[in-house]
């Protein structure tokens, strides 16, 4: 669990200084940890992604209807190593919150 301030991409410190997703992903790689390859690895990210609010939506009915998604929404993604899969706490370009008793995304 990385609960933290952020950006998309990237998470601060504690001493404020911005640490890429790739590089935090890449000291689990089985070249980096060994020990850990082949073994599955799951990030709960708790962190903005960008500073838009998300004002949610209404919900009439639920459609199952599947649609391309566009062609940059991943591209970070194809980073992950193997056997890695991340949760974020938002999507790609918006805030998260946390308050003084957690998050819903991590309770």
């Amino acid at each position: 669990v990385l609960s933290s301030h952020g950006e998309e991409g990237m998470l601060y410190g504690a001493d404020s200084k911005a640490v890429s997703l790739r590089d935090i992903y890449s000291m689990f790689e089985a070249e980096t940890c060994p020990s850990l390859a082949g073994k599955p690895k799951i990030f709960f990210i708790q962190a903005c992604r960008g500073p838009e609010l998300d004002g949610g939506v209404t919900v009439d009915m639920v459609e199952t209807d599947s649609c391309d998604p566009p062609t940059d929404s991943f591209s970070h993604y194809l980073a992950l190593p193997h056997d890695t899969v991340v949760h974020f706490s938002s999507c790609p370009d918006y805030g998260s919150f946390l308050r003084p008793s957690g998050s819903a995304f991590l309770q």
